[in-house]
Formats: C-alpha cells, sequence, structure tokens
C-alpha cells in the first residue's frame, strides 16, 4: 500500500488554515478514518492511518472524552495522525507530543467528510502513479530482455528508469553486476566463510 507524508497532506488535501502542532512532517500516511457519532468512534483504525474527529462529535460519543484521552486511546492503536476540530488543549497538545502523535489541527469551517475525501483521493492518485511506474519500468525491462542484451543492459534500463544505482548479487553475496560507477559494498546478506 502507497503512503504519503503529512507534508504533502497539508500541502495538497488539507484545508488552508490546518496547523501541524506536534509530531513529523515526514509521517507517513497510509489512510484516513474520520468519527462516527456512535460508538464506537473508531472502527477498525490501523496503524499509520489519519485519524479525523471533531471533539463536539467525540462529546456527543461520550461527554467525558478528552483530547488527552483520545490521544492515548489513538496512540495505542499507532496511527499515523490525528486531525482535530475543535479545541486543541494544551495537555492534549502536550500528551501527543509526549507520545510522538502527530497532531493537526483543522478548521472547523470544512466537513470532515470534505477532508476524508480528499486525503483520500491524494492517496489514490499517489497508489495510482506508483502502479503507472510500475508498468513503465517493468515494459522497459521486458523489452530489454526480450532483446537478449544480456544483464548489464537490464540493470542499466533500471538505473536509467529510476535514478537509482542496480546491483545483482550471486549466493555468497557477490557483486555480479552493477550499474555504480565506483566500488560496490558488498550484500549485506553476505555469508559467512567461517565454519
Amino acid at each position: 500500500m502507497s503512503s504519503v507524508s503529512i507534508k504533502h497532506l497539508l500541502r495538497l488535501a488539507l484545508p488552508p488554515g490546518s496547523r501541524l502542532l506536534t509530531g513529523d512532517p515526514e509521517t507517513r500516511i497510509t489512510w484516513v478514518r474520520r468519527t462516527r457519532v456512535q460508538p464506537p468512534a473508531f472502527l477498525n483504525l490501523d496503524p499509520g492511518e489519519f485519524a479525523l474527529l471533531s471533539m463536539e462529535t467525540m462529546h456527543m460519543v461520550d461527554e467525558r472524552l478528552t483530547l488527552v484521552r483520545v490521544v492515548e486511546a489513538l496512540a495505542q492503536v499507532k496511527v499515523g495522525a490525528i486531525g482535530v476540530q475543535g479545541p486543541t488543549d494544551p495537555a492534549g497538545v502536550d500528551r501527543a507530543h509526549d507520545l510522538n502523535v502527530p497532531l493537526i489541527a483543522l478548521p472547523h469551517d470544512v466537513s470532515l467528510m470534505a477532508i476524508e475525501r480528499a486525503v483520500t483521493r491524494v492517496l489514490i492518485e499517489r497508489e495510482t502513479q506508483i502502479e503507472m511506474r510500475g508498468h513503465e519500468i517493468a515494459g522497459k525491462l521486458a523489452e530489454v530482455a526480450a532483446e537478449n542484451r544480456g544483464l548489464e543492459a537490464i540493470l542499466h534500463a533500471v538505473t536509467d528508469t529510476t535514478g537509482k544505482i542496480a546491483i545483482v548479487y550471486d549466493e555468497s553475496g557477490e557483486p555480479l553486476a552493477h550499474t555504480a560507477v565506483s566500488e560496490v559494498p558488498p550484500s549485506p546478506c553476505r555469508r559467512s566463510n567461517r565454519a
């Protein structure tokens, strides 16, 4: 599954006025879900997901819920980030910071459903871009392989299409072929010759 950074979402999906209060903007988000009005507020949340919530909705689910309690509960699930509409009290922000949970303040004038759709669109477009790139690389490699130009030509095709160095190691961890211009490091999986 593809993912995008919070920084990317702030630029392309989240409404103007959204602010990252705590956490790393490079944190990767795999999917997005918003709160439900009835318990459980979050159903089947997975690690890495962006949880969208309204403190007003959370109080409808359970009037005793505070941002601190929500952050602690979602930290246990290892959410990628929490987007909050409504008051972000200092205690909740501090708790998110302590638990290393990215917390994003969302503007009040945009519906969580609209935000969820915008984030989903960015995630799906990213998935489509990756899939298209994969097909492009596979086509190029198939073309080179069909021409029977050898391993070196295939590795150069990989480097040309990805911009990355390509290395093939033998079973003992020694490089067989590569596109590196300098010395190639031994494979991290290199077998020890010790008896």
